[in-house]
């Protein structure tokens, strides 16, 4: 540790900074955080082979991470860092990903900590015919709700849902995010 009292003083606004409280502020640290954290467990994610239709990912990614496994509607896993938790939401493709837009409208809806949650979009290439990671997105709910204009859809999406409960249909709008989108709203990425 540097016990220079020039660099101590120019060390300490830098850590107040990152302590606030400003949600900028420590989105961006999490991402940077994040992505740290998957670089470090790259060589594990590439070689893994649980990107099957039918394989639970999740679990297999969960594991190879240190991450907790949840099973919820906003979020797959959590990953709790420095007496913070931080929520994550996973979706895996070859070129485009679906995201449920009635869930994405009620995540609009919440406070800003609940809409605290990062997307995870891993995107697979082929090689030797099996599927293997190729690049990793990191998106903040927000980015994506910004994105796809839900402050001007949510209410019509979220009306039209609970129209389709009264005749017991499940609604299963989805918005389709492509590649190419991602490259342009996505908060950080790691080539594989």
């Amino acid at each position: 540790m540097d016990t220079n009292p020039v660099a101590k003083k120019k060390f300490i606004p830098k850590l107040r900074a990152i302590q606030s409280d400003d949600q900028s502020t420590k989105k961006q640290i999490n991402v940077s955080t994040l992505q740290i954290c998957l670089n470090a467990k790259l060589s594990e994610l590439k070689e893994y082979r649980g990107w099957n239709k039918s394989s639970n990912y999740e679990t297999g990614f969960c594991q190879i991470m240190g991450w907790t496994r949840i099973d919820q509607s906003d979020y797959d896993c959590t990953w709790t860092i420095s007496n913070e938790v931080i929520l994550i939401e996973l979706k895996k493709s070859k070129s485009g990903f679906w995201i449920n837009s009635v869930n994405l409208a009620r995540l609009y809806k919440k406070s800003p900590e609940e809409r605290n949650i990062f997307m995870i979009f891993l995107k697979l290439g082929q090689r030797n015919r099996t599927k293997v990671l190729s690049k990793i997105y990191i998106v903040h709910a927000e980015k994506l709700i910004e994105f796809t204009n839900m402050k001007t859809m949510a209410d019509h999406i979220i009306a039209i849902d609970e129209y389709y409960k009264k005749f017991d249909i499940k609604n299963n709008n989805q918005l389709s995010i492509k590649c190419n989108m991602l490259d342009k709203i996505c908060d950080g990425y790691i080539e594989c």
